[in-house]
């Protein structure tokens, strides 16, 4: 069994078939997170559901985890790239210190709102 995920951050579609991104973080979903513990194998897309859609890769699970992100209240208008879902790669350290050193801001806490799926590269793939 293997579990979709879809990307649509414009470098996904060329790091993800090198190994440069082996990571993405997204909004929980308890049913979305149980289903990809139970497959193990992920399948990665660029576009799905659209005419652009393809295949990008299959990957093996490699961890599942509740992330606490920052909450922040911008005081003064960030684009909204800042926050977009698949911009970090998988160093959360430096998704921490984007979020806490790029803008002008007051942080009001954490939030586990979001759970990060990593994946093995294709040359440590069993399938």
């Amino acid at each position: 069994m293997m579990v979709a995920i879809s990307f649509t951050f414009p470098p996904a579609e060329y790091l993800i078939p090198e190994d440069l991104k082996l990571s993405t973080i997204r909004r929980r979903n308890p049913t979305k997170e149980e289903q990809i513990k139970r497959a193990g194998l992920l399948q990665l897309y660029w576009k799905q559901r659209t005419p652009e859609c393809k295949l990008l890769g299959i990957r093996q699970l490699r961890k599942i985890e509740v992330i606490n992100v920052p909450i922040i209240q911008f005081i003064h208008d960030a684009p909204e790239t800042v926050i977009y879902r698949e911009g970090f790669g998988h160093d959360r350290v430096a998704m921490e210190n984007f979020f806490t050193s790029m803008y002008d801001k007051e942080i009001l806490g954490t939030t586990g709102a979001f759970y990060m799926v990593t994946w093995w590269p294709m040359r440590w793939e069993v399938l």
